[in-house]
């Protein structure tokens, strides 16, 4: 059993092999392009229709975040290029953050939760991790990536840089749901 679950930020980054002029680019996009090198090294450049903020470096490196699917952040990449006036390729495009979120629509016990974990999923993970004081989520580092869950019952995601591997954690947690849930879902 799959959880539905719907991707909140992308983050990637890209190369585009060329040096860039911020003060030109900056000058030539302020619209969307704010730069104070006094500030920070890059130009913060907030794309519109769809959302997101992409970070141009002089080295002609991009960070892309806030893209809510991965073509989302190639094409963010892809418009900075036609900002730049760039034709050629870039060099390289990576995804380097996936963050998911879902809701179980049901409360559920943490403290019970981390104990059944602790018992029949041991082996799947690298820690877990729930300390109230310190924060409210129950947390599940995995080799690539991590889940917390909430008492609400919402499960975020992150850490991942594929939709696969995504969809598998999601249907690991179903079945583990499925096959141990008694014990921690609150009425």
């Amino acid at each position: 059993m799959g959880i539905n679950h719907r991707i909140v930020n992308v983050v990637a980054t890209c190369d585009l092999g060329v040096q860039i002029n911020l003060i030109e680019y900056a000058s030539a996009n302020s619209d969307v392009v704010k730069y104070d090198p006094n500030v920070f090294r890059a130009a913060i450049t907030r794309l519109t229709t769809p959302n997101s903020t992409v970070l141009v470096f002089h080295t002609g490196r991009l960070v892309v975040a806030g893209a809510k699917s991965i073509e989302m952040a190639r094409t963010q990449a892809e418009r900075i290029k036609g900002l730049l006036k760039i034709c050629k390729p870039p060099l390289s495009f990576r995804i380097q953050n996936i963050v998911t979120s879902a809701s179980l629509d049901k409360k559920l016990d943490l403290v019970s939760l981390y104990a059944q974990i602790m018992i029949h999923a041991q082996e799947k993970i690298r820690s877990v991790t729930y300390e109230v004081e310190i924060f409210s989520g129950l947390q599940i580092k995995l080799d690539h990536g991590c889940i917390i869950i909430f008492s609400t019952g919402k499960i975020i995601v992150t850490g991942f840089t594929s939709q696969t591997l995504i969809n598998q954690c999601y249907d690991e947690i179903g079945i583990f749901l499925d096959q141990q849930g008694h014990s921690f879902v609150r009425a």
